[in-house]
């Protein structure tokens, strides 16, 4: 459970300050889990949990496939996101032996001047390790997020999901998020296409070993 006062804004518009939230088991057994915003010393966790979950995506779509180079521009993003007000990224870890056991990352977007409304918040990514699922830890990450983005003053959070996930489309339709656009997508053969997909597939293969 995520106790909403542990959120302390510096006021709507600012950057909220970040302090540990526990998730708690309900019972007399006490904590189970406390959830923080990422500092450097977890980016090797956060690294590793963010592969689990592109592995899993890219079987689903191999498109999800992470390139070789991924870590750099993970790097880089997470620097952004952590500088400032740009993004927000969560990590939970075990309150007893201290395992990293989920992950939330997301993202500030800003469209183009031609849209009246341009400012909203991707969630790019939520993991649990699967020992930890059906525990409430992944909603209680959903949550954190949804205090960032309300003390930063983001009244839209979005995100994308593969079709055939009906996992987590069915977590994310219990977190009152809605379908409002479709991604269509059409293969269109070109020459190098072959070669192009047998890369992604040898990185699959990579990641997945």
């Amino acid at each position: 459970m995520i106790d909403r006062d542990e959120m302390t804004p510096g006021g709507v518009g600012s950057c909220p300050r970040h302090r540990h939230m526990d998730g708690r088991t309900g019972t007399a057994a006490g904590p189970a889990w406390a959830i923080r915003a990422i500092e450097p010393g977890d980016r090797a966790d956060a690294k590793r949990l963010f592969l689990k979950l592109h592995t899993y995506n890219a079987r689903l779509d191999p498109r999800f496939a992470l390139s070789s180079d991924w870590e750099r521009p993970f790097d880089a993003g997470l620097d952004r996101a952590l500088a400032g007000c740009e993004g927000v990224g969560l990590l939970a870890r075990h309150r007893v032996d201290g395992q990293a056991i989920g992950l939330a990352l997301a993202v500030r977007r800003h469209d183009a001047p031609l849209w009246a409304v341009r400012d909203w918040l991707e969630l790019e990514d939520v993991y649990v390790e699967p020992a930890w699922r059906g525990t409430g830890l992944a909603a209680a990450l959903v949550a954190r997020v949804d205090d960032w983005a309300r003390a930063t003053g983001i009244d839209t959070i979005q995100l994308y999901v593969t079709a055939s996930n009906a996992r987590a489309l069915a977590f994310y339709n219990k977190e009152e998020f809605r379908p409002a656009q479709f991604i269509l997508r059409k293969h269109v053969a070109v020459p190098h296409q072959t070669q192009q997909r047998a890369a992604a597939d040898a990185v699959l293969k990579e990641q997945g070993s």
